[in-house]
């Protein structure tokens, strides 16, 4: 057999219980996950690696021993194409993650502990939405979808919370702000349009490369599109200039032109698909981007004195935006601020430029403890043995 579920639960289960219980209890008491925990569950994983890698290379000698001493056959047998499918998954997790912290999306500690659930969770609990050289995406699809679940119940009751006994006058209210966005200079139709058309070529090429190599990526098209959420502000900005937009339109008119030449029923069905999907998870995640401002405007945020500012504090990005026109201290004294959590240097720095600048009031974000969401996706996933997209879709 190739490999064998009750045993690899329990080489990995226990391991990855313990480090999702231990690292989620220290990130919500201290507020940080120490690398130890890391460490550990790393080694853990690679002894176990290598031992499955010497194991194989001693096969055939153990099995002939075996078969000639105790009449024995029944040996486990990991493939050669499985563990170079784990190397894999691992170098494309590393890749990814750090993207992630580069972007200031998750911090360092969180995008670690995922990619260590990455090389500990066994590909046996991705068989649903099995998606090849990255099959752990799951766990961050899942993480994801746990969090706006809660995040989307907290905004109800929040919601209703304030606008008790006055809900038609808050829908009137709030339909007239949504109408005034729209009359803003910021929304015309061409920064709507560059990312929209840059997201609908990016899911064509996706789909027309599997359906040529016959690649199952079931669930892939929606990944994408959550991915493209957490860098929607770079990617807008990228999509929105005059030539890219230009030369995305052209490369999509192309390559519609070619697939219809090619096979226009397929195309036809192809880009329906795209744009039907396209568009039911833009509303989607729009709605998420909305609940996410709703809950860091109503429960994340609060007002301190400047002098009273700490070490691993978020500021505003407002006030961020503020300190950057002051440039030259800005990049002296400053520098950048990963995931706009602060050191001490910075601290200083802001406090005794807020001390210049007669600014005695802060507003700050109470952090988000991510490790426990990181660990219910993967418990998720472990018993769901696929991504929860599949529930929705």
């Amino acid at each position: 057999m190739i490999f064998n579920l009750p045993f690899i639960d329990i080489l990995f289960l226990p391991i990855i219980l313990f480090i999702g219980i231990v690292t989620s209890f220290e990130d919500f008491k201290f507020g940080k996950i120490r690398n130890k925990w890391i460490l550990f569950g790393f080694f853990y994983w690679l002894i176990l690696f290598c031992a499955f890698f010497i194991w194989n290379l001693s096969f055939d000698g153990i099995f002939d021993y075996l078969s000639l001493n105790f009449k024995s056959t029944s040996l486990i047998v990991f493939e050669y194409s499985y563990l170079f499918s784990v190397i894999i998954n691992g170098f494309v997790a590393i890749v990814f993650v750090f993207v992630l912290w580069e972007f200031g999306i998750i911090a360092a500690g969180d995008a670690k502990l995922f990619w260590l659930y990455s090389l500990l969770v066994p590909f046996t609990y991705y068989w649903k939405t099995y998606l090849p050289f990255f099959p752990s995406i799951v766990l961050f699809v899942n993480t994801f979808v746990i969090v706006i679940i809660y995040l989307f119940i907290i905004s109800i009751f929040s919601y209703l919370k304030d606008n008790r006994g006055n809900y038609k006058n808050s829908l009137r209210i709030n339909i007239k702000k949504v109408k005034s966005k729209y009359k803003k200079e910021e929304l015309r139709l061409k920064i709507i349009l560059g990312p929209v058309t840059g997201f609908l070529a990016i899911i064509v090429t996706i789909n027309s490369l599997a359906a040529y190599y016959s690649i199952n990526i079931q669930n892939l098209p929606a990944y994408v599109i959550i991915l493209l959420f957490f860098f929607r502000r770079f990617l807008s900005n990228f999509f929105v200039k005059r030539n890219i937009m230009s030369y995305i339109a052209l490369y999509l008119a192309a390559f519609s032109l070619y697939g219809f030449m090619i096979d226009a029923e397929m195309m036809r069905n192809m880009l329906w698909g795209a744009i039907k999907n396209l568009t039911i998870l833009i509303i989607t995640l729009t709605f998420i981007d909305i609940i996410i401002k709703r809950y860091i405007k109503n429960t994340s945020t609060k007002t301190i004195n400047s002098n009273k500012l700490k070490k691993t504090m978020i500021v505003d990005r407002a006030f961020v935006y503020r300190l950057k026109q002051d440039k030259k201290y800005y990049e002296e004294k400053i520098g950048r601020i990963y995931n706009g959590s602060l050191n001490n240097k910075q601290t200083e720095a802001i406090k005794n430029w807020c001390k210049r600048n007669n600014i005695e009031k802060i507003e700050i974000f109470t952090p988000f403890r991510l490790a426990v969401w990181i660990f219910l996706g993967v418990i998720a996933t472990l018993i769901y043995k696929g991504s929860l997209i599949k529930l929705f879709l």
